[in-house]
């Protein structure tokens, strides 16, 4: 009997998807999904310094909105890292902590959300993340939490007990799977050739690739480590910048498509 089923041919199909030649077959072209967003980070650092820091930048991101489409994204801060230790004296494994310490930055966008509500800023929380077009076309600030979802999930690390990916790491994955843009507000300019606290000479690195970091930079960063590694491998995110949130001018800048801060750049850059 003559067989009339629809055979769909794939080079996928019949194959285990970690083998190498098989995985290579899957690279295509990838189409981005909201290429004219702005995703800005406000660290944690930031909420440490509370109304000083806070009010000047919400100022600036509320009239910004006006020329570019922004989505805020916050980190935990110092409330974050005691959560951290306190779980580390309990003897909780590290997924317990990665779901303990997602609370501190869920209060960091409440918080800028209600700096910023009267001047369009809808909360989303991560179920919600399918509404930031609607929020968007509307003219709104979506806020959401940069903390990745990874909870007891989390990858364990050979270096530390505590979660290698934060905010900064949710922040540029989200980017890099939405095609957007992405700057990560610090308390310092960008990244130095060493830590500027400890080093009153240390130099701003304008531009520095992130495969080059991982294998040379400083051993203290405002970015975390597991970003690095992140962004060796990111393909709509080519490069995001780091700047300080303390100096609103300089997010201005960057979005206007000047220089500041420091460019990070991936390896498809």
């Amino acid at each position: 009997m003559e067989d009339r089923r629809k055979h769909i041919d794939s080079k996928l199909a019949g194959e285990s998807l970690v083998a190498t030649s098989i995985r290579r077959q899957s690279e295509g072209a990838i189409r981005p999904v909201l290429p004219d967003v702005w995703f800005i980070l406000i660290g944690g650092s930031l909420f440490d310094r509370g109304r000083t820091a806070l009010l000047p930048l919400a100022d600036r991101i509320a009239a910004l909105r006006t020329r570019h489409q922004l989505a805020v994204f916050v980190g935990g801060g110092v409330r974050e890292r005691h959560t951290y230790k306190i779980g580390i004296d309990l003897g909780l494994p590290l997924g317990g902590l990665a779901m303990i310490a997602g609370a501190i930055p869920e209060q960091n966008a409440l918080m800028i959300w209600a700096v910023l509500a009267s001047r369009g800023a809808v909360r989303l929380s991560k179920e919600e993340i399918g509404m930031m077009p609607v929020a968007l076309s509307m003219g709104q600030i979506p806020i959401l939490v940069g903390q990745p979802p990874y909870h007891y999930w989390e990858h364990p690390s050979a270096e530390s007990l505590v979660p290698s990916h934060g905010a900064d790491c949710g922040t540029a994955l989200l980017a890099d799977n939405f095609g957007c843009r992405c700057v990560l507000l610090k308390d310092v300019d960008g990244i130095y050739d060493a830590d500027p606290a400890l080093h009153p000479g240390a130099r701003l690195i304008r531009r520095a690739r992130a495969e080059d970091l991982l294998r040379n930079g400083p051993k203290t960063l405002p970015v975390e480590r597991a970003l690095l590694e992140i962004m060796c491998d990111t393909r709509s995110l080519t490069s995001l910048h780091v700047a300080s949130g303390l100096e609103p001018d300089m997010l201005e800048r960057i979005l206007d498509g000047d220089q500041a801060g420091t460019r990070l750049d991936g390896a498809h850059a």
